[in-house]
């Protein structure tokens, strides 16, 4: 596993994209800061947990594939963003837009093809403008109650587990 140390790190001029990979534990490093354009966490092995080193905002797309993203309540996600689950889990609850408070929500999709609880890329304040649940073979179970926009269910299952999902946007059931 490789890091980047020191000051000064410039991932381009826009805001970036930053993807890792790990076999094993990683904490960030100075490249892990400010605007990013999209994160991926797709760890090689599916015990691996990368723990963040920096404040950081997410403003276009965080996308968890496997093992664990430790934000350390550093990480915001920002208006407009998409945060998509196909495995792995967040730990630590980064800070969402409010839609009760005239902020964008964000988007948050459940895609891959294994189960998965939701965690706290879920958040029970108003923060979801939609969420979208899209494989036949995935049943995601809510992990808390929670208020959302929208509610789209292409295919799947969506277990509310005895909590509550208040939807106040549109319900799109296509599965």
């Amino acid at each position: 596993s490789g890091s980047l140390a020191g000051g000064g790190f410039q991932a381009g001029q826009e805001p970036s994209t930053l993807i890792y990979r790990p076999d094993s534990d990683l904490t960030t490093g100075i490249e892990f800061g400010g605007d990013l354009n999209e994160v991926r966490i797709e760890p090689t092995s599916s015990d691996a947990t990368i723990t963040t080193g920096e404040d950081a905002t997410v403003n276009g797309s965080l996308i968890l594939t496997s093992g664990t993203f430790a934000t350390s309540d550093n990480l915001t996600i920002g208006e407009g963003a998409t945060v998509t689950r196909t495995g792995g889990s967040l730990a630590g609850t980064p800070t969402f837009p409010s839609i009760s408070g005239g902020d964008t929500g964000i988007t948050l999709r459940y895609v891959g093809s294994s189960d998965v609880t939701t965690g706290p890329e879920l958040p029970g304040s108003f923060s979801v403008s939609e969420l979208v649940v899209e494989n036949s073979d995935l049943t995601v179970t809510a992990d808390t109650s929670s208020s959302i926009d929208a509610l789209t269910l292409n295919s799947g299952t969506l277990d509310l587990n005895e909590d509550s999902l208040s939807v106040f946007g549109n319900a799109s059931v296509n599965g």
